[in-house]
């Protein structure tokens, strides 16, 4: 394979900018060593950089300096050219009672002229073709003949001279394939560890330490995602270990997902060596398996409904946790949603339950009252509700830890448009129980607000 003019440039600006990286790291080398180490460059691609630059145009052409033939043949070209536009010139003045317009042009790489058609057997020449409706012919004069088989010829010898140039320069870069091979994933690595230095800065984050634990302990944690979407995000602290849990509870849309997904991004760009928003006193240890089940998994194809898809998934995480290969982050949405109310509190609070005495960190979105019950009164277990006011009817999106959230669906329901009087019968239709929760977990709520707003007074 022979490379053309365009690859042969992206060839020499691969080894400019390699030439450029390994001058960046050498000056550097007291700070970067393990950075030199990951991007090794060979010092002698600076010979391909200095003999393929001579012989390439920006404009993807070769330059007149590959060879002395290229320079003697581009100018007997273009002489000979000139020589045949001015003598077509002079005959299109010359003959212009025939012509069906005054110029030239290039049929099969001869110059000719348009003759009317009635007309072409007044002008000797060849005929090279006719135009679409045929009132036109293209006829090459033969006084021109001889010019153009010498300028036929004179550019086959420039054609193969340039695939002749073409051919060594493409050797030139055979022979170091392996040293361009290293190079160009010495700069991949280094573009991937500039853009992650970018994104750290971008979002104020920072390289989670990794801790010898299974465990996740954030600060003032943030969304990345949200972040890179210009979303104001709330900053939340966040904490989990391997064989605990923690529920998180509160109304729809309040940030229980975001919660659920921030620690499992936490955990994976952990993994992948990327800074993470996150305050001082953040850190992470290396959980090899991240388990999820979020979204709807609904399937026509397979014939399942959401429960038995998020089921087939939870089974499939169960089976995974229970072979024990590598610590494992378990992140579950409205666990055992989508079915009976009772048993499916009865499955989350067992699917918990295994998971964590499996030795899995478990983090699981829910608005069951018996799996809330059990992150109370199992010390694995901590609750977390999302925060909602409920004067101003609106999510706060803060996270507090240790205590449950409550659904507030019909007041959330109440503030969509749903009629007063349907939202007054649904009440009046909850046990006196639920009712009660609600009630507790809500006033707990206002009081925890009232205590913010105090201590802030004070300080």
């Amino acid at each position: 394979v022979v490379l053309d003019v365009v690859a042969l440039l992206d060839v020499l600006r691969l080894v400019g900018a390699a030439r450029s990286l390994r001058r960046f790291l050498h000056a550097r080398r007291e700070h970067a060593t393990h950075l030199i180490q990951a991007c090794p460059l060979d010092p002698s691609l600076d010979r391909l950089h200095e003999e393929l630059s001579p012989s390439l145009r920006s404009d993807g052409t070769l330059d007149d300096r590959a060879s002395p033939m290229l320079q003697k043949l581009r100018a007997e070209t273009s002489n000979l050219r000139g020589r045949i536009v001015r003598r077509l010139e002079s005959m299109l003045l010359k003959h212009e009672a025939i012509l069906q317009d005054r110029f030239h042009t290039l049929r099969e790489g001869r110059y000719v002229i348009p003759v009317r058609r009635d007309a072409h057997e007044t002008l000797p020449g060849i005929v090279h073709g006719t135009s679409a409706s045929g009132a036109t012919v293209f006829v090459e004069p033969r006084g021109l003949v001889e010019q153009g088989n010498r300028l036929k010829m004179a550019e086959g010898e420039l054609a193969r001279e340039e695939a002749r140039i073409l051919a060594e320069l493409t050797e030139l870069v055979r022979e170091r394939h392996a040293s361009l091979r290293a190079a160009a994933d010495a700069m991949d690595h280094a573009d991937l560890r500039q853009a992650s230095a970018q994104l750290g800065v971008d979002q104020s984050g920072l390289m989670l330490p990794i801790d010898d634990d299974a465990r996740i302990e954030l600060h003032q944690a943030r969304h990345p995602v949200l972040l890179l979407d210009g979303v104001e995000v709330v900053p939340n602290d966040l904490a989990l270990r391997q064989g605990e849990g923690i529920v998180f509870s509160g109304p729809n849309a309040g940030g229980k997902t975001v919660a659920l997904k921030t620690l499992g991004l936490a955990a994976l760009m952990t993994r992948a060596g990327l800074p993470f928003p996150a305050g001082p006193g953040s850190r992470s240890g290396f959980f090899a398996n991240v388990h999820t089940d979020v979204g709807d998994e609904q399937s026509l194809q397979t014939n399942l409904s959401t429960f038995s898809a998020h089921i087939t998934n939870i089974a499939r995480i169960l089976a995974d946790v229970s072979r024990g290969r590598g610590a494992s982050l378990v992140l579950l949405d409205e666990l055992a949603g989508g079915t009976d109310p009772e048993e499916g509190a009865a499955l989350a609070c067992a699917v918990v339950d295994a998971l964590c005495r499996a030795g899995a960190a478990v983090a699981v979105t829910t608005h069951y009252e018996p799996l809330k019950a059990m992150a109370g009164g199992d010390a694995r277990l901590q609750n977390a509700a999302v925060g909602f006011d409920v004067e101003a009817m609106a999510p706060t999106f803060e996270l507090t830890l240790g205590v449950p959230g409550a659904s507030s669906a019909l007041d959330v329901a109440q503030r969509f448009g749903i009629a007063k009087e349907i939202i007054e019968t649904a009440r009046a239709v909850l046990p006196e129980r639920t009712r009660s929760v609600d009630a507790l977990v809500q006033e707990l709520e206002s009081a925890r607000r009232t205590l913010a707003i105090d201590r802030a007074k004070l300080d």
